[in-house]
């Protein structure tokens, strides 16, 4: 199987955990790449079987969204109706409304949401990736 994974960090804590889910999925055997939303390759993202997007949470007191490089990026890409895909993002206070706002920007449902407060793969994201991927 390939996956694309394709991210945006500002402090290197998303880039982090796209690279902690790399070596999981590579670990299961699974053709993967990973690259900042900087290196986009149209390519590899219609070659993919399954693709997982990510982005640092961009945090109010009560609204959290993607931060506005990843928007443009995301509004960039063409429609992901025939891609089974992910999200995953990183914050360190609340995730609230970020998974529902990616949604919105993306025009599509996730098949799974990950998130991470240290960049660091859980066993609970393991088993969902697993049970996504059937491993």
């Amino acid at each position: 199987m390939n996956i694309y994974i394709l991210y945006n960090s500002k402090k290197g804590t998303t880039r982090k955990y796209a690279e902690e889910i790399t070596r999981f999925l590579k670990s299961r055997n699974h053709h993967v790449e990973c690259s900042s939303i900087d290196d986009y390759d149209t390519e590899k993202l219609y070659n993919c079987d399954k693709l997982l997007l990510g982005t640092w949470t961009n945090s109010t007191i009560i609204i959290q969204h993607p931060d506005k490089k990843w928007k443009q990026f995301a509004q960039r890409l063409p429609v992901l109706q025939d891609k089974e895909t992910a999200f995953f993002t990183t914050c360190t206070l609340v995730w609230g409304t970020i998974f529902i706002r990616m949604k919105r920007i993306l025009k599509t449902e996730p098949a799974i949401c990950l998130k991470s407060r240290n960049g660091h793969i859980s066993d609970t994201d393991k088993k969902k990736l697993s049970k996504w991927l059937q491993l």
